[in-house]
């Protein structure tokens, strides 16, 4: 995992032999989850999955969330637990600014206090920088609150890749020989039965949209200061400048209007299933107790009359008829399944252009 453009598929294809596309523009290329071709490294056969930054040039960071986490459900119910988790990072960025430690925040969160012990941090784009500059963020990264002190303080460890193939196999073997454990996502959603809304991934994913919505307000009232005073001062190109820049805040605040709304509809869908369900649970354990009673009475009935017996007996067919039906809540979930759709597109139709 890490952000677009951190070196993960290009580690993955040299480790393993694979041949997933490499980025070498401002685009990512890893959109979906990528199982890599099986290799082995001291008798362990290996599996590495690829998955695309939250901060994806295509998907929004919602949609990566309940991809990666759909993956994770699905391997944990077949009974596959992750042997380590590889975090890359560039040590060639000048410094981690806000998407990456957003990026940061919602792993530590994904992966939960627990598994950080089976967490390896690596940096990568060694090739970029100076030795002593390297060193000087790599002791930065690990010895700051802000980085990554707190998740190596909790048992996370922290190597280098140099871009060669034993290197990589050195972070495979460490990690590989690990107790493997599941993810915190990956117990909330299937042993605790949450929304991947309620988990602590899609909780610190709102808070993120939040966050951003209320700074891009901040800065476009900035903006429409400067845009007043430059039209006072009959300034036309810092006028023209700074139009343009509130053009791409305002789209920029349209995209994370409809991320929040999409957020705040799926929280709603899944309690009004969840009710659905309650209800239907309900309803049949109902019917199957008055079944049971009236199995109970027509199996002592042999001093009832005929018309006692036939009197029950139409009861219990009706009851039956009516638990056979309970199968048809199914068919509500995909009522509501549609519905999100719909109303996915609707929140995109109504985001205003004004």
């Amino acid at each position: 995992m890490g952000k677009t453009g951190s070196g993960k598929t290009t580690f993955i294809n040299l480790v393993s032999g694979s041949q997933h596309r490499v980025g070498s523009g401002l685009r990512s290329c890893t959109s979906t989850v990528q199982v890599a071709k099986l290799f082995e490294i001291d008798d362990y056969v290996v599996t590495l999955i690829d998955t695309p930054g939250f901060d994806d040039t295509i998907r929004s960071d919602v949609d990566i969330l309940n991809m990666i986490a759909s993956f994770l459900v699905t391997a944990y119910e077949a009974g596959h637990l992750l042997s380590g988790i590889i975090y890359m990072h560039p040590i060639s960025d000048v410094r981690m600014g806000g998407v990456s430690t957003r990026n940061f925040r919602l792993f530590r969160k994904l992966c939960g206090e627990a598994a950080l012990c089976n967490v390896v941090i690596v940096t990568s784009m060694w090739g970029r920088v100076p030795e002593n500059i390297g060193q000087e963020r790599e002791n930065e990264l690990a010895t700051d609150d802000v980085f990554f002190k707190p998740v190596i303080t909790a048992g996370a460890r922290m190597l280098r890749h140099d871009g060669t193939l034993q290197c990589a196999q050195s972070i495979i073997h460490q990690t590989v020989t690990q107790r493997a454990l599941p993810f915190q996502i990956q117990r909330e959603l299937h042993d605790q039965k949450l929304h991947i809304l309620q988990t602590s991934a899609g909780a610190e994913l709102n808070q993120q949209l939040r966050q951003q919505a209320e700074k891009h307000r901040e800065e476009m009232e900035a903006l429409e200061k400067d845009i007043r005073d430059a039209r006072c001062a009959e300034d036309e190109e810092a006028k023209k400048v700074l139009e343009e820049a509130r053009r791409k805040l305002r789209d920029e605040l349209r995209s994370l209007a409809y991320r929040s709304e999409k957020i705040a509809l799926q929280t709603r869908l899944s309690e009004a299933e969840e009710v659905a369900r309650q209800r239907s649970k309900r309803q049949e354990e109902e019917s199957n107790r008055r079944i049971s009673e009236l199995q109970d009475a027509m199996a002592q009935a042999e001093s009832n009359s005929a018309y006692q017996l036939t009197q029950m007996r139409q009861e219990l067919a009706a009851l039956r008829n009516q638990s056979a039906n309970v199968g048809l809540v199914p068919t509500v979930f995909g009522f509501f399944g549609a519905l999100s759709a719909a109303l996915g597109v609707l929140v995109a139709s109504q985001v205003p252009d004004s």
